[in-house]
């Protein structure tokens, strides 16, 4: 994940933690003003006094939840970057052992060449 869709994960997740108060509507003809102005006086004494501390408080716990989640997120996002130049660095490796092995094998091979090469020009082998 970028930084770009990171930054608007967060944006988004803001939206989905935050608890907002709806106002009621009613499409009741005639009476449906009214009953809107009786149920909005009802809950703003409820509201005031009961509920809008309980938002509150389920506000805060979402806050400090969305904002672990991102800390996560982000430690995921350093994690996988590492992984990824720890894996850039094992290819180096690996290509550096594959170029020693070969230089090994041909040394091995040029040896050996030298050494059968000596073993039948050295007269004392020959008896």
């Amino acid at each position: 994940m970028n930084q770009r869709e990171q930054q608007s994960g967060n944006r988004h997740q803001k939206n989905q933690w935050e608890l907002v108060e709806r106002p009621f509507s009613s499409s009741i003809p005639v009476l449906g003003p009214l009953v809107v102005g009786i149920r909005n006086a009802w809950n703003s004494v409820a509201a005031k006094w009961y509920v809008r501390p309980i938002v509150e408080q389920q506000n805060d716990f979402n806050r400090l939840f969305a904002e672990l989640i991102d800390h996560f997120n982000t430690q995921l996002v350093e994690g996988d970057r590492e992984i990824s130049d720890i894996n850039h660095d094992i290819a180096e490796i690996n290509a550096m052992l594959t170029a020693m092995n070969r230089t090994i094998q041909d040394l091995s091979e040029r040896l050996s060449a030298l050494e059968h090469a000596q073993g039948s020009n050295d007269p004392e082998q020959k008896d």
